[in-house]
């Protein structure tokens, strides 16, 4: 019965979450929410590219902690736990007992935990700052452009929306 409830709560939470994507066709209403969608709707498909190059770069690390490390450590025993841990890793979470980690190859640990700290931390998670950063100024550029009414201070110059005297 407890497993069939939480199956059933993951659905329901499954279902509310898309339920709040439906949400986003109100993003007009708002102007702030339409650079958001927009950008982020203009980037998916290099978002797409990057995802596919992060989880390749991801998976071997993965592999080389669970060949390495895993037979010295639980945190690495699988490759499930291995991704799990790096991933813990790249946000800064993680307590990991490096003498036993260590113990396997000390220099190839070193060497391969600092690639790592520097490919996905530094690389990678700049590289996804820097394509949104992009695409933002793009979409906040063509909303300036179609639209200079909605400026702060500007005023509208539309004929429909000036009075004629």
């Amino acid at each position: 019965m407890r497993e069939e409830f939480r199956d059933f709560t993951a659905y329901l939470g499954l279902a509310l979450w898309f339920a709040l994507l439906k949400l986003f066709k109100f993003v007009d209403l708002f102007a702030g929410l339409t650079v958001l969608w927009s950008t982020i709707h203009k980037s998916a498909g290099q978002l797409f590219a990057f995802a596919v190059s992060y989880a390749i770069v991801l998976a071997s690390f993965v592999l080389f902690a669970t060949m390495v490390w895993g037979y010295y450590s639980d945190e690495f025993s699988t490759f499930e736990s291995s991704a799990v841990e790096l991933v813990r890793f790249s946000f800064g979470d993680g307590d990991y007992d490096f003498d036993a980690l260590t113990g396997s190859a000390r220099y190839t640990t070193y060497v391969v935990w600092c690639g790592y700290s520097v490919i996905i931390t530094l690389i990678l998670f700049n590289l996804i700052i820097g394509l949104i950063s992009n695409k933002y100024e793009e979409v906040v550029e063509e909303i300036a452009v179609s639209e200079p009414h909605r400026r702060r201070g500007a005023q509208p110059t539309h004929s429909a929306c000036t009075s004629s005297s």
